[in-house]
């Protein structure tokens, strides 16, 4: 009720069971339905299904708005409390009721393990150009390490001129720890900068600066943002804007 009074959607408290799920997360691997949801409007809405994941085989939309959950109505809901609601055991099912523009459907999704890689890197032509394309689907606790193994790959082929560029697609990043924001950004900009200050009314301030040298200093990036892009992606995206070391789209 405390944290409630704020006002603020994105503002709450965690019970040890909701902290255990968003710690879950962060790991990668949970059982559910394979959707990231966001509140908008004070309504549960649905960020993106994920690639392949029991929500997007049936048939959930990003920005849909899901208003109960088998049968109990969401409003009022926090975010957590409807992952709570529409998380379950494997192979048990959930009845999800959404609103798309003004047509309302029930859909059944069969809830199964789902496990979300941070990262996925392929290969793109761009105007006759190879470019290397990475996914970054969350800042969790597989990340860093994914990361490293990644830029690697990216930085060798850099140097040897298989690649031109890079695109870095945060898109539908719901963001995650901050640690690793600062980790990934460091990539990119040079040591010793600031990438982000946290300012506290009793002057506890923390600063958060380039602790390592970067492997893809260099490389011409652009970065893909859209509006489910949140948290940790929108402090790496600042951060590579303000050093003018990216482009946003």
């Amino acid at each position: 009720g405390m944290v409630a009074s704020i006002d603020d959607p994105y503002t709450f408290f965690l019970s040890p069971e909701e902290n255990k799920q968003s710690k879950d997360d962060l790991g990668g691997k949970f059982q559910g339905i394979g959707a990231q949801l966001g509140l908008k409007e004070n309504r549960i809405v649905v960020i993106a299904p994920l690639k392949e994941s029991p929500a997007e085989r049936a048939g959930l939309k990003t920005n849909d708005i899901i208003t109960a959950v088998d049968g109990k109505s969401t409003e009022k809901w926090t975010l957590l409390q409807a992952v709570s609601k529409i998380r379950g055991p494997e192979n048990t099912k959930v009845i999800l009721s959404i609103l798309r523009g003004v047509e309302k459907k029930d859909i059944t999704i069969m809830r199964q393990e789902i496990n979300v890689p941070s990262i996925e890197l392929s290969y793109i032509k761009v105007k006759g150009h190879e470019v290397a394309h990475l996914q970054l689907n969350q800042f969790g606790d597989t990340t860093n390490a994914e990361w490293d193994k990644a830029a690697a790959e990216i930085s060798k082929k850099y140097k040897a001129g298989q690649i031109a560029g890079m695109v870095l697609d945060v898109r539908s990043n719901p963001g995650g720890y901050l640690d690793s924001a600062v980790y990934i950004a460091s990539e990119f900009i040079k040591k010793g900068e600031l990438i982000v200050k946290q300012e506290t009314l009793d002057s506890n301030n923390r600063v958060y600066t380039v602790r390592r040298t970067g492997i893809l200093l260099d490389i011409p990036l652009t970065v893909l943002i859209n509006e489910g892009s949140a948290s940790a992606s929108e402090i790496l995206s600042g951060a590579l804007r303000d050093y003018d070391r990216a482009t946003l789209v």
